[in-house]
């Protein structure tokens, strides 16, 4: 199920995780342009993955977790400039 760290992508900083399904995937909504980090991570702090780290302008992006990211559970963290957002990620492929 997706799992919102904010009710709805909106005008807020939002980050979306959906899991469990055969491509799973992350989307993320900024207010303005902004520095954006998204990183994979597994439940013991490794770092499995640097998904995004660049700048983006205002508006919603979506993309897959790339297929070296196995089955399992992570986590996703998402920083920008003024917030830090982690969410829950099932990969079930």
């Amino acid at each position: 199920p997706d799992q919102p760290l904010q009710d709805t992508l909106s005008s807020e900083t939002a980050l979306l995780v959906t899991g469990n399904i055969a491509q799973p995937g992350i989307a993320f909504s900024i207010p303005e342009s902004k520095h954006v980090v998204i990183e994979i991570f597994d439940l013991l702090g490794r770092k499995i993955s640097a998904l995004i780290d660049g700048y983006y302008g205002t508006g919603e992006f979506r993309f897959g977790v790339p297929r070296a990211v196995g089955n399992g559970p992570y986590l996703v963290r998402m920083t920008t400039e003024d917030r830090v957002l982690v969410a829950k990620l099932n990969v079930a492929r």
